[in-house]
């Protein structure tokens, strides 16, 4: 309490305050108060100078960058959103995109190969600039990253062989949001008749995060590719595979799955996400601009239309 005195001069109130200490200690007291001078004329400046320097460090980190070039990270292994065709050269709906967004804004892309569980890394780190993949948003990316506004969606389903036990699993032909009332009767049908299953899916999707969030009695079997998931299903590693519908119709068409279909509700929502957005740093505000302004500008003439049924052979566009 003595230390707040309102004089603007520690000096002014000695005659009171050097009463505090003994006389003996005089040489204490007098650097008592040079300290406590020195402190307040630090604090004065830093009264002054913090918002000046706080303008300064703000403008100077959120300049625009000079946007010429874009490393854009992909999974290599994501038909038909991203992969590499047989000449090693990428394509799919997001690498087409990507390209529109290049051409238009006059920028450089290169392609960085990325398994899915590196995109998000990757690009935090600087390795990459932005990450796609029919990268979906969620809660728990989106305090991490970025995303630019959606343009195209993709649900979730399950796939099992002929045959299987759980081919009547809960909400066949149905398609439901997690976050809705009328989707909690479908969801206690399944953590029904997977409690105790082993549910396969690809390493670091939303199909992990759904799992852990609402079949707690199912273990999961995480694999690289929805190849991989598939397969583990074939092999009887796992007992039901989970990816997202566009992944998995495209997988299915290998004939090593012929035997193999999609069963229960088509889902989203919630852990799920609600669209398909590309990934940008948080730091990134520029970037993401030009990207929803490019976004914006393909959905109005009718070039993300025509890039979803030439991929998807279905209108995927946000509603």
């Amino acid at each position: 309490m003595l230390l707040t005195s309102t004089s603007p001069d520690p000096d002014a109130s000695r005659g009171s305050l050097y009463s505090f200490f003994p006389p003996c200690n005089y040489w204490i007291a007098s650097v008592y108060f040079a300290l406590a001078r020195g402190v307040r004329r630090l604090m004065f400046l830093l009264k002054i100078c913090l918002p000046t320097c706080f303008l300064v460090a703000t403008t100077v980190g959120l300049a625009a960058k000079d946007w010429t070039s874009l490393k854009i990270g992909i999974e290599a292994n994501y038909p038909p959103w991203t992969s590499l065709n047989k000449n090693g050269s990428p394509e799919g709906f997001d690498v087409e995109f990507s390209n529109q967004v290049c051409t238009r804004t006059k920028i450089t892309c290169t392609f960085v190969k990325l398994s899915f569980d590196d995109l998000i890394p990757s690009l935090v780190t600087g390795h990459v600039d932005v990450v796609l993949s029919g990268l979906e948003v969620t809660q728990r990316r989106d305090k991490i990253i970025s995303f630019s506004r959606t343009y195209a969606r993709d649900e979730y389903v399950f796939i099992v062989t002929n045959g299987s036990p759980l081919g009547n699993l809960d909400g066949a032909g149905k398609r439901v949001n997690l976050v809705d009332g009328g989707a909690k009767p479908i969801i206690q049908g399944w953590q029904a008749k997977l409690s105790g299953k082993k549910l396969a899916t690809q390493t670091s999707t939303r199909a992990v995060e759904f799992a852990h969030k609402f079949l707690q009695e199912t273990s999961v079997l995480e694999v690289p590719t929805p190849a991989d998931v598939l397969q583990s299903v074939a092999a009887k590693t796992a007992d039901i595979a989970m990816l997202t519908e566009r992944a998995a119709i495209e997988t299915l068409r290998t004939p090593a799955f012929s035997t193999m279909r999609i069963v229960g509700a088509t889902a989203t929502g919630d852990v799920l996400g609600e669209g398909v957005a590309a990934g940008i740093r948080k730091s990134d505000a520029d970037l993401k601009q030009i990207f929803d302004q490019e976004i914006s500008k393909a959905t109005a003439d009718g070039t993300l239309l025509s890039m979803s049924m030439k991929w998807f052979g279905a209108d995927l566009r946000p509603k």
